[in-house]
């Protein structure tokens, strides 16, 4: 009896061996495939029209979102919890499109010239180390 207990016990676990190293495989499996569908989509978005304008042109846009759309926060109404406010990101907004305009966007210390006190010591930290030697307005 006991030796079939240790029998059992022992396919038990070589079973549970085999599935959590199918699992593994399964796993990077779909990493892969992960990162390709992303350098596809990447090629892709390089090839829209958008993307394929010079960096220059890229910066003079985003420096007049800049001015015109600041980040801050707003409050919203909502019924679990009044008076609720959040993040809008304004014109870093623009970071989050594809992985060249975010480039563009954080090498221009011009762009993270205004200072917005009200998001916090982390934000008030990151814009101070994007902005370099550019004068802020805070």
């Amino acid at each position: 009896m006991i030796a079939l207990e240790e029998e059992i016990r022992a396919s038990r676990k070589a079973l549970e061996d085999e599935i959590l190293a199918s699992r593994r495989v399964l796993t990077d499996e779909v990493n892969a495939c992960r990162r390709a569908l992303t350098a596809i989509r990447t090629r892709s978005n390089s090839l829209s029209p958008a993307a394929m304008l010079p960096s220059d042109i890229l910066a003079l846009i985003f420096d007049s979102l800049a001015l015109a759309e600041l980040p801050g926060l707003a409050s919203h109404q909502y019924r679990e919890t009044p008076n609720a406010q959040h993040t809008i990101l304004g014109w870093i907004t623009v970071t989050h499109v594809c992985s060249r305009w975010r480039q563009v966007a954080l090498y221009i210390p011009t762009l993270w010239r205004e200072v917005t006190p009200e998001l916090g010591f982390a934000w008030f930290n990151r814009i101070l180390t994007r902005s370099q030697q550019t004068p802020i307005s805070v």
